[in-house]
């Protein structure tokens, strides 16, 4: 499917560029003026361009890389009273030019990706199916592992495929029951891939669980789940097997939910353990999640624990916040992490078309059998604007700073101007 090279000369690129944007709208158009309803297609396109200095967030920035891509993607989506289907794919046509790689400005297909969703209902049972596969070019940035765990980076392309089938049945009494089957698995090609453990390799994890929910009363919930997972990695012999029991409790009060967790998982490693006690709270300008815990680690130390999260509405804009701090375990290697995340987020309506917004997000990982960590932090700030019915426009900055053990720490900052459209029809 997905990677391939197209070299151009500079003046004939930019014409293949400009191509592609006017044939998408114009498809788009043609799919709109036919609609009829029914099933529902939807087509984006756009235009991103962008300046950053140390893309690849090194000690020593390698120079200005520059990016002119053409984001695309196609949606289609059936649904029906008791079905739903729905299949994306797309990626990035673009000219990059990334400093201290071979890339030198050529025409690219970059980032691509391929989803099928499926979902079937019955009066009491629900039948659905989700695959995926997509691409990311390591050389144009770092990516967080699927668990939001371990922050990735290299000069690989990195693939991560995932495949889920899941069914529920009673899901209209008051014991409710679920299984379910996942793969996921991660490739890279063509380069290598570190983490803060080191060099990367292929992996796999396989995971078979059953669910159930069990309402107490009106008032309170019960969730349970028991799940047994598979480690598998090109780079470690033998496989790293898994068991994790998960019991939630969920109580309505007049001012908000009361909640409490349990988390026991059997590793290679050793067990860990942990518990956690919360409320959500709602006002009529927002609402409050909040949570205190600990955790008690495959080596025996204990870690605290906590969440915060809320939204508080004002008159013409929006505030965003949020706090966690948990243990788990890393996708890439299955090896123990301590995660601190904290975000804040702000959004100013200017106009009734455009909006400002900020934001700030610090993410830290520390692997808890060497005390290795490291940390990135992003201050971004961005001008949003409806030029028309259909078209937005975004122009923004973006700081990135990232602090590891063993090396000096990084810094990067980036221009950027996105204009995209959607066009939605029905035939």
């Amino acid at each position: 499917m997905f990677l391939r090279s197209v070299p151009l000369r500079s003046p004939v690129r930019r014409a293949v560029l400009l191509g592609v944007l006017l044939g998408a709208t114009a498809l788009g158009a043609v799919a709109q003026e036919y609609g009829t309803g029914g099933v529902q297609v939807t087509l984006s396109s756009g235009v991103r361009a962008s300046v950053e200095d140390n893309r690849a967030l090194e000690p020593v920035s390698a120079g200005t890389s520059q990016e002119i891509v053409a984001p695309l993607s196609f949606n289609i989506l059936s649904e029906t009273r008791n079905s739903r289907l729905s299949v994306d794919f797309g990626g990035e046509l673009g000219s990059v030019d990334i400093a201290g790689t071979s890339t030198d400005g050529d025409l690219d297909l970059r980032d691509a990706f391929a989803g099928l969703s499926y979902t079937r209902s019955s009066a009491d049972a629900r039948l659905s199916f989700d695959a995926s596969v997509r691409d990311s070019d390591l050389s144009r940035g770092a990516v967080l592992d699927a668990n939001g765990v371990d922050l990735i980076d290299g000069t690989a392309t990195q693939r991560r495929s995932q495949a889920e089938v899941r069914l529920d049945w009673n899901t209209d009494t008051r014991a409710a029951f679920g299984a379910f089957a996942r793969l996921n698995r991660t490739d890279y090609r063509d380069g290598t891939a570190t983490g803060i453990s080191g060099t990367l390799d292929d992996s796999q994890r396989e995971t078979f669980g059953l669910t159930s929910r069990l309402d107490l009363s009106t008032a309170a919930q019960l969730d349970l789940g028991l799940s047994w997972s598979t480690f598998s990695s090109d780079g470690t012999p033998g496989d790293r097997d898994t068991v994790t029991f998960e019991a939630g409790l969920l109580i309505d009060r007049p001012l908000g939910a009361l909640t409490g967790d349990l988390e026991v998982v059997d590793t290679e490693a050793g067990e860990r353990l942990s518990l956690s006690v919360g409320r959500i709270l709602s006002f009529p300008r927002g609402q409050v999640a909040a949570s205190l815990g600990a955790v008690r680690g495959v080596s025996g130390e204990t870690f605290a624990t906590a969440g915060l999260s809320g939204a508080y509405e004002m008159s013409r804009g929006m505030l965003t916040y949020g706090a966690a701090r948990d243990v788990r375990s890393s996708d890439e290697d299955d090896s123990e992490r301590l995660v601190t995340n904290l975000s804040l987020g702000y959004i100013h309506d200017a106009t009734a078309v455009s909006q400002v917004q900020f934001n700030l997000n610090y993410a830290e990982t520390e692997a808890t059998a060497t005390g290795l960590s490291a940390a990135t932090t992003t201050v971004g700030a961005s001008y949003d604007r409806e030029l028309t019915e259909d078209w937005r426009m975004s122009v923004g900055y973006r700081h990135r700073h990232r602090a590891q053990d063993g090396a000096a720490s990084a810094n990067s900052n980036q221009l950027f101007l996105n204009l995209n459209r959607d066009f939605v029809t029905r035939f």
